[in-house]
């Protein structure tokens, strides 16, 4: 407690207003919480320090809040007595010879610093040893046995060693080993710009949250691979998530491909593809150059999409959120553009009571049909306060709706369609 310098005992002002406590008192409530898990009384080891990270929460100590600078690291190294060992990336990490089961490192970055940079340390994180599994490497959270603390239940690019410069190798790959690494209650940042040749599938993750900072994910349409059918769905989406409950997808860039499937002339790629995943958001994405649907939900309940730009749908509707059975889909406040069917579909032929769906605020432009509400299982519904322009054919149109009783269309503004309603 007494080896720091005075770096390490002012509190930290961070950029989103909230205040992180100086060095002095995170590194104390690290040893008080791994001494109150372990139940010790005397000095911390590393030993002791790995069963507190196996814990994970228990502790109530976020151990993954460490600071990261290079001033308050050798703080760090020195509080700990030399038990807690400090290298400049993975690459030093692996290097480590004959390293002990339970021995902790922190890593100041994935790849070497750049410090041109503003943030040269990348990807840094705590890793403990585990003997038994030293042969495993998924490239993100175990690396040769030695695996990431994952108690801040965060993973970004950076912990993959991805540069977000477009030219990283095997891009695809290394964002599934994201995604197959993630657990429930994850979020995950995509920082940068990535290039992938496959759908990248997110498989039984509850309650993940995605957002992207300062990039794109864009399809390789000369390099596209269809992946195989999911339960004798097409796997369309350049994202694709199933069975993922309370999935919250914020400020994502995804560019299409613009290709439809071999054999089908109205299926092909999709930005963001659901299958069966209850209440899940879609918020302040930008979704563009796909040939189906920019964002098609199968199954999905209470489903919400908003606050999104949607633009040059080749073939299909700019959101179709609610087929198969899905109900109570809200699609509000969105910019659509350029689609080749409808800028909003409505289509499910699954009758379910007290079904419902809500359409407000949206504006669209240049569709066939602004807003379409299609299927015998459509019940009620809201069309509300829209602004619904250059549409093709109409700007609201309603279709095959056997099963109807109260759809209500109110206060929208529609110009220079071929027929208003």
């Amino acid at each position: 407690d007494k080896v720091l310098t005075s770096e390490g005992e002012t509190d930290v002002l961070l950029s989103d207003g909230r205040i992180t406590p100086n060095l002095n008192k995170r590194l104390v409530g690290l040893t008080k919480a791994v001494s109150s898990v372990v139940g010790k009384t005397g000095a911390v080891t590393a030993d002791d320090i790995k069963k507190t990270l196996s814990l994970g929460s228990a502790s109530g100590y976020n151990v993954a809040d460490l600071p990261v600078s290079t001033a308050v690291e050798t703080a760090i190294s020195n509080a700990s007595n030399g038990k807690l060992e400090v290298v400049g990336s993975i690459a030093e990490l692996i290097a480590i010879k004959n390293p002990k089961d339970g021995q902790v490192v922190y890593v100041k970055s994935y790849l070497p610093p750049i410090y041109a940079e503003v943030i040269p340390h990348k990807g840094s994180g705590l890793f403990f040893y585990n003997d038994s599994i030293k042969s495993t490497n998924n490239g993100v959270t175990i690396i040769n046995g030695w695996m990431r603390d994952l108690s801040g239940r965060a993973l970004s690019t950076q912990d993959a060693g991805l540069k977000g410069d477009g030219l990283d190798e095997n891009q695809t790959a290394r964002l599934q080993q994201i995604a197959d690494a993630c657990g429930d209650g994850f979020s995950i940042d995509f920082v940068g710009d990535y290039s992938i040749n496959t759908s990248i599938y997110f498989n039984s993750k509850k309650s993940i949250k995605l957002s992207s900072v300062g990039g794109v994910i864009y399809g390789n349409k000369s390099k596209w691979v269809w992946g195989s059918q999911i339960g004798g769905t097409n796997r369309r989406g350049m994202l694709v998530f199933k069975d993922c409950p309370n999935l919250d997808i914020t400020q994502l860039k995804v560019k299409g491909i613009q290709k439809n499937i071999f054999g089908s002339f109205q299926d092909g790629d999709s930005c963001i593809q659901l299958l069966q995943c209850f209440n899940p958001k879609i918020r302040l994405c930008t979704l563009t150059h796909c040939f189906a649907w920019a964002v098609i939900g199968e199954g999905c309940e209470f489903p919400i999409v908003e606050y999104n730009v949607i633009s040059d749908i080749v073939h299909q509707s700019g959101v179709n959120i609610c087929v198969g059975g899905g109900r109570n889909a809200k699609v509000n406040y969105n910019h659509i553009t350029n689609c080749g069917l409808y800028g909003i579909e409505f289509e499910t032929y699954t009758p379910l009571e007290n079904d419902t769906f809500e359409a407000i605020g949206n504006v669209i432009s240049d569709c066939y049909a602004g807003i379409t509400p299609t299927g015998d299982g459509v019940t009620k519904g809201l069309i509300m306060g829209s602004t619904i322009s250059r549409c093709g054919y109409a700007g609201i149109m309603m279709q095959n709706l056997l099963n109807s009783k109260n759809i209500v269309v109110s206060n929208n503004t529609m110009t220079e369609n071929w027929r208003g309603a």
